[in-house]
């Protein structure tokens, strides 16, 4: 049995401006219907959110500047700081993996973008720039202990390597993007191209109580767009005349 998602109705009363596209709408109406979704080239999504994926990218570079400010305070002041998590002469080699990490989130990130067709997502360019930022810090952190930074040293690698990697990943994202991520990337993955037909067809094929139902649920989920202001009358009777699955076809 497929799992039970919010229906169409439940999703124009909670959607958010940024997030929202009535090219969405058909999608949630024909949500309990994964055979109909696959048809139209999509599936619900599962697993981590795009947010869960660009926190965790970003966690490791943070972490790598943190344990190397004990060492640079304990350098200036000549006294420990955070004494419990001064790693000592460990610090640099253990913020080196860390940003080692930081390089792997990274490359996860641009694979992401460039499975969505280049759509880039907020969260995931903040997650970016945390890491670019980290990286600026932990350079001249680790030159504090006495690591030879401006010579390449080793331990640096990772964390050269993590600024390089953000600067370059932040100019794909911010010039190479063909747009934000909204909608589709939110909540379905694109499986495919859509066959609208062969869609229509499964549609036809249900029930007629059930079509009534589909047809009744997306109708309140318009009539609940309108409520709030998401949509304009014309946009509603233009979706209202499509088939149930052509909604896919609108741009915005």
């Amino acid at each position: 049995m497929a799992a039970q998602r919010p229906g169409a109705h439940s999703w124009a009363s909670q959607v958010s401006d940024e997030e929202f596209r009535l090219s969405e709408l058909d999608l949630h109406v024909l949500g309990s219907h994964p055979e109909i979704l696959a048809a139209l080239g999509r599936r619900w999504r599962t697993g981590p959110s795009t947010d869960t994926v660009a926190f965790a990218a970003a966690m490791p570079a943070g972490i790598g500047a943190l344990v190397l400010a004990p060492g640079w305070f304990r350098q200036v002041q000549g006294e420990p700081w955070l004494e419990p998590v001064d790693l000592g002469d460990r610090a640099p080699s253990t913020a080196s993996f860390f940003f080692a990490v930081a390089l792997v989130g990274l490359v996860v990130l641009t694979v992401l973008w460039l499975r969505r067709g280049r759509l880039r997502a907020g969260t995931e360019v903040f997650a970016v720039v945390f890491t670019l930022v980290a990286a600026l810090v932990a350079l001249p952190l680790m030159a504090s202990v006495g690591v030879d930074v401006l010579g390449f040293a080793s331990v640096t690698l990772p964390v050269w390597g993590a600024t390089a990697a953000a600067v370059a990943v932040l100019g794909a994202f911010t010039q190479a993007s063909a747009g934000r991520r909204a909608g589709d990337a939110q909540d379905f993955h694109i499986t495919g191209p859509a066959d609208l037909e062969r869609a229509h067809a499964l549609v036809a094929a249900l029930p007629p109580r059930k079509v009534k139902g589909l047809a009744a649920e997306r109708t309140r989920a318009v009539g609940r767009l309108r409520e709030r202001g998401m949509i304009t009358a014309g946009q509603a009777a233009a979706v209202e005349a499509l088939p149930i699955g052509s909604s896919i076809t609108l741009d915005s």
